[in-house]
C-alpha cells in the first residue's frame, strides 16, 4: 500500500462525501473494507500500511474516533487473515452487489489503486474480479476507472 499524499486525501474525501459514505452502518463498512482489500491486494499489508490506511480512513470519514478506526481496521485484519483475500472480496461484494453503492466501493477501490501514478498486475486482476463480483460490468468499471483517473490526475 503507498502512501496517500495531501492532495490525493482531500480528492478521496471529496468522493467519499459525494457517496455519502461517512452516512455509517454495513454499506459504509463494506466499501471501507473493499479499499482496504485494494490495498492488500499484493498480500501483504505491513504495520505501516496498516496506520496509512487508518489515516486515510480518518482523513475520509468524518466523526470517526480513532478507537472506531483501530477497531475497524483490526476487524478487516482478523478476517483477511483468518478467510484470505478472494473470500473476503466475495462478501464484500455480497453485501454490495444490485447496490448503488456497488458503484461507490468501486469507485474508491479503483482511487486506492491508483493512487500512486500506476496500477500493479495485482491490483488490476482485483479490480476486474471485485467489478465482476459486484455485478458490474466491464464497460461500466472501466468508465469508472477512466472517471476516477481524470478525477485524481485531472488528465
Amino acid at each position: 500500500m503507498r502512501e496517500l499524499t495531501a492532495d490525493r486525501i482531500d480528492k478521496l474525501r471529496v468522493m467519499s462525501e459525494d457517496a455519502g459514505l461517512d452516512s455509517g452502518g454495513t454499506e459504509a463498512s463494506s466499501i471501507l473494507e473493499a479499499m482496504f482489500l485494494m490495498a492488500a491486494a499484493d498480500g501483504e499489508v505491513s504495520p505501516e500500511e496498516m496506520q496509512r490506511f487508518a489515516d486515510s480512513i480518518d482523513a475520509i470519514v468524518e466523526g470517526a474516533s480513532e478507537a472506531d478506526i483501530e477497531g475497524m481496521l483490526s476487524e478487516m485484519r482478523a478476517l483477511l487473515e483468518e478467510e484470505g483475500w478472494e473470500r473476503r472480496s466475495r462478501a464484500v461484494a455480497k453485501a454490495l452487489k444490485g447496490k448503488p453503492s456497488a458503484e461507490i466501493a468501486f469507485r474508491l477501490a479503483t482511487a486506492v489503486a491508483f493512487v500512486d501514478d500506476s496500477v500493479a498486475p495485482e491490483e488490476s486482476d482485483a479490480l476486474d474480479e471485485m467489478a465482476m463480483a459486484m455485478d458490474i460490468s466491464t464497460d461500466r468499471a472501466h468508465e469508472i476507472m477512466s472517471d476516477v483517473h481524470r478525477e485524481l490526475f485531472g488528465e
